[in-house]
């Protein structure tokens, strides 16, 4: 899985964005607001990652059970697959 091409993620100190580029931009039906965490995971997503691989890597970089990443993670792709922005 990975996120379609057209976006990018902009930020300033704690908050991001998600902006759609070129012909996306006319398209887009949402900016998506993240924050340093859901930043990172956007990171994994901009080139091609499997599912177990993306949490091993959040698993890595943050001190959380394992569970609890499964399950934000789980939100944050479906909340991706709401707006469009994921390819599978």
């Amino acid at each position: 899985m990975k996120l379609k091409e057209g976006y990018m993620l902009t930020g300033f100190a704690d908050k991001y964005i998600a902006l759609a580029t070129d012909d996306n931009a006319d398209n887009a039906k949402a900016i998506v607001t993240l924050n340093r965490t859901g930043a990172f995971a956007w990171k994994l997503l901009e080139t091609e990652i499997t599912y177990e691989e993306a949490i091993g890597r959040l698993t890595e970089k943050y001190d959380a059970p394992e569970e609890a990443l499964r399950a934000d993670f789980n939100e944050f792709l479906e909340t991706l697959r709401q707006h469009g922005l994921l390819d599978e």
